[in-house]
């Protein structure tokens, strides 16, 4: 083979090598990311293992963005709990579950207000997604005075988890309309 042949079969090959590898991340993606989770303290693990699961989260730059992806996760969670509790009570009405399912009304309507207070007033809905890990909390406590329920408890978590790295999203979108972005 002559030169010229060598030459392109090379660059060919390596044009393909190239096309073919995956393209880097987006580094200021991952920068609001790292930043959202790194306020979620000891939920920094469990943040971005979440909100890396979602493939709208990977371009992202704009925090009011990422804190409404985040609240959608959280809203679909919360109210898939509220209809496993709902569908408990009609095995086990224990008191207790019946408190939780109350609860957990008021923890799918913290996110769903904070949803929609997140344009108008980001400090508003900062509180709100805060509130529904409260309102997890006074759930576990109702929990308490009976026989465990791993099941509920567990959910609890995830509504802490999430409540938590909603409080982070949403304090970012505060943070960001406070510096004029």
């Amino acid at each position: 083979m002559d030169f010229p042949t060598q030459f392109f079969k090379f660059f060919t090959i390596s044009l393909l090598i190239f096309l073919s590898s995956p393209s880097p991340p987006n580094v200021a993606a991952s920068k609001l990311i790292d930043s959202v989770c790194k306020r979620t303290l000891e939920y920094s693990t469990k943040c971005q293992q979440l909100i890396g699961s979602d493939p709208k989260t990977k371009t992202l730059e704009d925090p009011k963005k990422l804190a409404e992806i985040v609240l959608q996760m959280s809203i679909a969670n919360a109210q898939s709990s509220y209809d496993f509790i709902n569908q408990m009570i009609k095995s086990n009405p224990a008191e207790p579950i019946k408190k939780c399912l109350f609860w957990y009304e008021a923890v799918v309507d913290s996110f769903k207000s904070s949803q929609g207070e997140l344009k108008q007033d980001p400090q508003t809905a900062n509180y709100d997604a805060k509130t529904a890990g409260d309102n997890a909390d006074t759930c576990d406590k109702e929990l308490a005075v009976g026989p465990p329920i791993p099941e509920i408890s567990d959910r609890n978590d995830q509504v802490r988890l999430h409540s938590r790295i909603s409080d982070a999203a949403t304090n970012m979108v505060q943070l960001s309309s406070s510096n004029g972005d």
